[in-house]
Order: C-alpha cells, then structure tokens, then sequence
C-alpha cells in the first residue's frame, strides 16, 4: 500500500523503491555524559589528577584532535573540505565518490560546525572545581566518509571536543557494493586488496555504464568483469535493474573446473 505522500505527489514520480534508506546509530561514552562520570574519566586520563581540569586544556584537547586528524588525512592524501553553512554536505561526498572510484576505505574528510554536548568547568577562588556545566555550543564535527565492501557509502561523524560523541550513518541504497553475498565476501578475504580493489572498481564502472562486461552464455542476464589479471567478478543484471555481485573467480580455476568436466 502506497502512503499517503507518495499517493499525494504520484503524478510527480517516475517509480518507487522500497528499501531501509538509511540507519543511524549514536555512538558515546556513557561515562562522560554526567558531571561525575566525566571528571572520573578525565582523572583515568591524567592518573588521578584533575588539577588540567579546566576549559583551557578542554579546548587545547580539541585543538590537538583537529590537527593529529588533518597531519593524518595529508600524510595519506585523503582530501579534507571545511564546509560552510548550508553546503550540501552528502551532495559534495557522492561527487568525490563518483570521480574516485578505486577508492576503498577512508575515502575523505568533512569539516562542519553542528551543536555538541560538551562541558563547561566552573572553579572556585581558590581552583577547586565547583561545577561542570553542561552545554551545547557550535563546534566543529568531523564526518568520515569511508567506503565499505559490505555496507557500502559510511559516514562516521564525530564531535571534535570533549566528550567526543558520534553518529555511525549507514545508507541502506549504496547498491553494488552493499549487499554482496556470502559467497562474495568469503572469496574477498582470499584477494590482496589490489585485487579486492580492482573488484569494486570493475562492479562500478559495470553499474555506471563505462564497461560492458562479457555475456555469460545462459538464460540467466550474468556477465564477467575483469577486476585484475587474475580476477573475475561475475555480476546478474537485468535492463533497468541493479548490478548484483554474485561471484568471484580466478581464471585458473575456471580453467581446471573445465577440465574436470
């Protein structure tokens, strides 16, 4: 049954799916998030000692964050993007995607301001902590974008300050890459990962029309990709349908199963 929305705007729409679109986890350190909780994990930290506990070393504690993440990012060349307010944020991580595709792994890096929990020390005359203040001021939060073989497009976000809260956001429309079958992820863990590379290489240059691939003789609509010298990755893929990984084979063994025969 249609809801009520897509009844509403049917005559604006060209065709519907029905998919989980995307999941959303919280991710945080339970610990942290009461005043109590927060100054024994900060004693943890500092061997027993709260005498840096104060805003000053909070912020040089962000401060160190920011720059170990971009020393990182530079020294293995992921692109990192300070976006400003309004910039469509997922919009700039698919056109990176899209121009990158051998990527796997972290693939890049965005830089936005967003509301955070963080705490707020307040001492007395004499420096003993009287107070911490829960507050949630504009900070800079990190979104990494990572490409996964079996999830597909992830982001982890993560608050640049203490208590450093993130969100793990999983999108449940990747296609190609996102749902591989067992059998594709068990033959995944037998290639070098210039091999497993070359996979998601070849499966979305296949989905995005920039290779042909080779009919596989049959009923079925299979196809055979190149992915490395000694790489195949078959794919099923009806017109209009999505590209759907269904093997991986070396030629070698192709070879020997023919024999066999």
């Amino acid at each position: 049954m249609a809801d009520e929305l897509s009844t509403y705007d049917a005559d604006l729409l060209d065709g519907s799916y029905d998919c989980v679109d995307r999941i959303v986890l919280n991710a945080y350190h339970t610990l942290c998030y009461s005043p109590g909780g927060f100054r024994q994990w900060w004693r943890q930290l500092m061997n027993g000692q709260e005498d840096m506990l104060d805003n000053a070393h909070l912020m040089r504690m962000a401060g160190r964050f920011s720059r170990r993440v971009r020393a990182y990012a530079k020294a293995h060349g992921i692109p990192v993007i300070d976006c400003a307010r309004g910039d469509r944020k997922h919009e700039i991580a698919d056109e990176h995607l899209s121009t990158h595709p051998e990527v796997c792994g972290l693939s890049m890096i965005l830089v936005a301001r967003a509301q955070a929990p963080v705490w707020e020390v307040q001492r007395s005359t004499r420096g003993a902590i009287r107070n911490l203040a829960a507050k949630k001021p504009y900070v800079n939060h990190y979104s990494f974008h990572i490409l996964d073989p079996e999830w597909g497009h992830l982001t982890i976000k993560m608050s640049g300050q203490p208590p450093f809260g993130a969100q793990i956001i999983l999108n449940g429309h990747t296609g190609p890459i996102a749902d591989l079958p067992g059998q594709v992820l068990v033959a995944l863990d037998h290639l070098t990962q210039d091999e497993r590379e070359g996979v998601f290489r070849a499966v979305r240059a296949f989905a995005h029309g920039e290779v042909d691939g080779s009919r596989v003789p049959g009923t079925e609509p299979l196809y055979a990709l190149r992915a490395a010298p000694e790489v195949l990755v078959f794919v099923r893929h009806e017109q209009g349908g999505p590209v759907e990984p269904v093997a991986i084979m070396r030629p070698a063994a192709l070879r020997t199963l023919g024999h066999a025969e």
